[in-house]
């Protein structure tokens, strides 16, 4: 560790090297004066070299907010996050910077922040949801700026952000989703639609299905990745949550659907020569992405008259179905891929009371 004393004027100085700056990647220097002596000076100078060596001197950055964020997400977010996570983390980090961003990293206080909260939430059309994974992300970057000794402490644990709201969605009943499923037999999304009804899988789930994953034998299918278009990029790769990777098994209708597309595709590639090894692809052998089948969906609901429901809502029938039925939610939870049953029976708390009104009435044969 490299350091110096010098005179200037009536003062004594120390100068130190205290290592590189994670922002630019050239060397920090850390120069204080006002020292009577030389040997203050050196007393001084000999302290900050022990805390630089042990790892206990913070030199606070002189960075703001917005800087931070954006050397953040471009250093560790970026080579670390999912595609479509770092877009979501660069759009909430665009709500910071428009209130916060102006403002000192090492200067902002939990105070400050929590006003900033209140406001978004009082003078924005932004949900308590959206406002919490701005703090979710914020605190993330703190935590990260805190490792870096940029700040000497974490403003945002101090901070209180609203409760999200319930998760708000629409399902059909079994009538609707059999008779959809009928209506769309010969759609090419008929796949995707029977598969999100019948396994509860999401949509980037499906697309990224090969017929690898596919166990006919055994009346399953693994899900091991998930496939994303991000910038006009098509991004395939494992989830992020190793509960998102399982084996869910299928019904024999199911399996008869995905024997007659197979066969459809090796007709075709006696004919075109292309592999098929995606099951949701087009002749040609593309992948089928996500925002066609979203808004093909949405065209058949209107062109069939059917109740307005996202995509994402047809994973929310299969659960709910399951649960009418009496289905443990330990094993809903196992194949929709979630972390915990908690996740699940905070989800599917409406469909709960039912089950209990059901529960008695099974009582009451036993009883009576």
């Amino acid at each position: 560790m490299r350091g110096s004393v010098y005179k200037k004027h009536n003062s004594w100085y120390y100068l130190v090297d205290i290592g590189i700056d994670p922002q630019t990647g050239g060397r920090r220097r850390k120069v204080k004066g006002g020292f009577r002596t030389k040997a203050e000076a050196e007393a001084a100078l000999s302290m900050v070299i022990n805390k630089v060596n042990s790892g206990t001197l913070i030199e606070e950055s002189k960075m703001t907010v917005e800087e931070y964020l954006d050397y953040w997400l471009n250093t560790y977010c970026k080579a670390n996050l999912a595609p479509s996570t770092l877009k979501r983390y660069k759009e909430l980090s665009k709500t910071i910077n428009k209130h916060l961003g102006k403002t000192k990293l090492a200067a902002l206080k939990s105070t400050d922040i929590q006003e900033f909260y209140n406001e978004l939430l009082t003078e924005t059309n932004l949900s308590p949801t959206t406002i919490l994974k701005v703090h979710r992300m914020f605190h993330t970057s703190y935590k990260n700026a805190y490792s870096l000794k940029l700040v000497t402490s974490i403003p945002t644990s101090a901070v209180k952000p609203p409760r999200a709201n319930k998760v708000d969605f629409s399902v059909w009943d079994g009538e609707e989703a059999s008779l959809f499923l009928e209506l769309i037999k010969e759609h090419n999304i008929y796949i995707p639609v029977s598969l999100a009804l019948q396994t509860g899988m999401r949509l980037g789930e499906i697309l990224a299905l090969r017929w690898d994953n596919i166990n006919i034998p055994g009346k399953s299918l693994a899900v091991r990745n998930s496939l994303s278009y991000i910038h006009k990029e098509l991004i395939i790769k494992r989830p992020k949550t190793s509960s998102s990777i399982r084996t869910i098994a299928l019904m024999d209708s199911t399996i008869n659907d995905l024997k007659a597309l197979r066969k459809k595709q090796l007709l075709l590639k006696t004919e075109t020569g292309i592999e098929y090894d995606y099951i949701c692809s087009w002749e040609d052998g593309r992948n089928m992405l996500p925002d066609y089948v979203s808004k093909t969906f949405q065209k058949l609901i209107k062109q069939y008259n059917f109740k307005k429901i996202r995509f994402h809502d047809l994973r929310h029938t299969h659960a709910t179905l399951l649960l009418q039925q009496g289905t443990h939610p330990k094993i809903v939870s196992e194949r929709l891929g979630h972390a915990n049953i908690s996740m699940t029976l905070d989800i599917y708390s409406h469909v709960l009371p039912n089950m209990q009104l059901e529960a008695v009435r099974k009582l009451e044969n036993i009883f009576t």
